[in-house]
């Protein structure tokens, strides 16, 4: 499934970037949790994309560390340094114009997509500048496809009984309430915002909740 998804990803982009002429793409997506997994997909020659993957090149790319400080799409001439993971891939060095696009999420996931000019496409930058819009959209459905395909693995595991009284507690439920909820002792209902407290990583019940909401944990309904 996921080599199919790859496949569709690839395909797509070929079709709606033609009209840009002359140019290659590198989209990947990545958790903020699990820097050292992505996604990534490319029109670049397969050696230069297992480098790439391989390598995990994405950890030293400048472009991805512009991006990850970024909501608007921008030139790569507008960077420090631009083009490093390119260059350090290997063959590809002279490819030292491109344009980036970014979407951030409440899971902490990003995407990008890099449209890259080849040496001889000599209207480049007006061609991207006038599909900005376009391209963006482009990505933000990219992003709502691969939702899933990325696994953060450093993400703290709560267990069901943890979410749900996470959940009744963001509700505005006191731990009285979700006791008499959810059929538990009070000291239970302590337990777990205990454990889940010492999960998260973080110092009290309501930093656990909010916590919680931006790692999408609490998205279940409420019955």
């Amino acid at each position: 499934m996921h080599e199919d998804v790859v496949t569709q990803i690839g395909r797509v982009l070929s079709e709606r970037l033609a009209t840009l002429g002359d140019v290659d793409f590198l989209y990947l997506r990545k958790g903020q949790h699990s820097p050292q997994q992505a996604l990534v997909v490319g029109s670049q020659n397969d050696g230069w994309l297992e480098d790439y993957r391989e390598q995990r090149r994405w950890l030293q790319d400048r472009v991805v560390q512009a991006a990850q400080q970024r909501i608007a799409p921008f030139n790569w001439q507008d960077c420090a340094h631009p083009n490093v993971g390119l260059c350090e891939a290997g063959s590809h060095c002279q490819r030292v114009k491109g344009y980036t696009f970014s979407v951030h999420d409440h899971q902490q996931q990003m995407s990008l997509l890099s449209v890259i000019r080849r040496r001889d496409h000599s209207t480049f930058a007006q061609d991207v500048t006038a599909r900005l819009a376009d391209l963006q959209m482009l990505l933000i459905a990219l992003h709502q496809r691969t939702q899933g395909l990325v696994l953060d693995n450093n993400l703290p595991a709560l267990s069901p009984r943890e979410q749900e009284v996470l959940l009744w507690s963001s509700r505005g439920k006191t731990y009285d309430e979700v006791a008499i909820i959810l059929g538990i002792r009070l000291s239970t209902v302590k337990f777990h915002i205990a454990n889940a407290t010492r999960k998260l990583g973080v110092s009290n019940g309501k930093h656990a909740i909010r916590r919680a909401l931006e790692l999408n944990y609490l998205t279940s309904p409420l019955y």
